[in-house]
């Protein structure tokens, strides 16, 4: 059989979720699997900087071959679908639930969330900013699940999801939980990491974003109450901005409160694991996930985990 995969993201520098997924995916099939071939592609204009971290990340074995598409979008939509009825691929599979122009072969998209189509945002102003972006991201999902031969989905809740908003079959649907790395376990105490991040207390670990649905508004608020009883520091992972939409909370706090409030940016996954592993416990009161990785992680690593329900 051959089977093509969107690969693209697998390559990209500062994984997060999907990134992530594609690429243990993709690693973990060149282990198990040494029969079927697979055709790993990527889409992109800027291919003369991407390929060779493209051609470096996946995997180098006899049966699994890469392909890349350096041309505009409109472009791809054109040949694609001539390449693909060309080589005969059996399955096309998309991790991560956006259109493909392929349209002669059988597509298998994975469903992360639908969270586009959830009027959960708490913010007005952030619901106007971030209105172009889900409007995309609705008809993507939409298209996606509609026009797939199967799905996977990474939770039952999501399943539910699709088949509550989009009509499917449930047959249609398998679900396959999300995995930890290996690289996510119990490590001691690593005062070079804790000195790299700024961490000198003990600390409360969070994840972020800027959207408001992963709840840091409410986080901050509880933080300025712990910190009348516990002498700590909130260190909060992941790329943020001044435009996040809790920047206000942050910025009314007391100052004796924000300078126990660690950002730390991107961290990889080693000093994740690291991170986990120190903290008192990893808080996570996001509204709404299609699965929500971070607390298995964490959990991996030893830590205790609070989450919302």
């Amino acid at each position: 059989m051959k089977i093509a995969i969107d690969s693209g993201s697998a390559c990209t520098r500062g994984k997060t979720g999907i990134s992530w997924y594609t690429w243990n995916l993709i690693h973990n099939l060149a282990k198990i699997d040494k029969r079927n071939l697979y055709i790993l592609y990527d889409i992109s204009s800027r291919i003369r900087k991407t390929y060779k971290m493209f051609d470096s990340t996946l995997p180098c074995q006899k049966n699994f071959r890469k392909k890349v598409y350096p041309f505009h979008s409109s472009l791809v939509r054109k040949l694609m679908p001539v390449t693909f009825l060309t080589s005969k691929t059996d399955i096309l599979h998309m991790p991560e639930q956006r259109l493909s122009p392929v349209f002669n072969t059988k597509k298998i998209v994975t469903v992360h969330d639908i969270i586009p189509w959830l009027e959960i945002y708490t913010d007005v102003k952030w619901m106007k900013i971030d209105s172009q972006k889900r409007r995309t991201q609705r008809k993507h999902i939409q298209q996606s699940v509609l026009k797939s031969y199967k799905i996977i989905a990474v939770s039952e809740h999501t399943k539910n999801d699709i088949v509550k908003y989009f009509s499917v079959n449930p047959s249609k649907i398998s679900v396959t939980y999300l995995g930890v790395n290996e690289i996510f376990y119990p490590r001691g105490k690593d005062e070079s990491i804790l000195h790299k991040y700024k961490i000198s207390k003990k600390f409360i670990a969070c994840s972020a974003a800027a959207c408001p649905r992963k709840n840091i508004r409410k986080l901050l608020i509880g933080f300025e109450k712990i910190k009348k009883t516990h002498n700590c520091q909130l260190v909060i992972f992941g790329r943020i901005s001044n435009k996040s939409s809790w920047c206000e909370v942050y910025n009314n706090l007391p100052s004796n409160i924000k300078q126990d409030i660690v950002f730390t940016g991107y961290v990889s996954s080693d000093d994740l694991s690291c991170l986990y592993s120190g903290a008192e416990f990893f808080i996570y009161p996001s509204l709404y996930e299609g699965f929500g990785l971070p607390p298995l992680e964490a959990m991996a690593c030893g830590c205790p985990v609070i989450t919302s329900n």
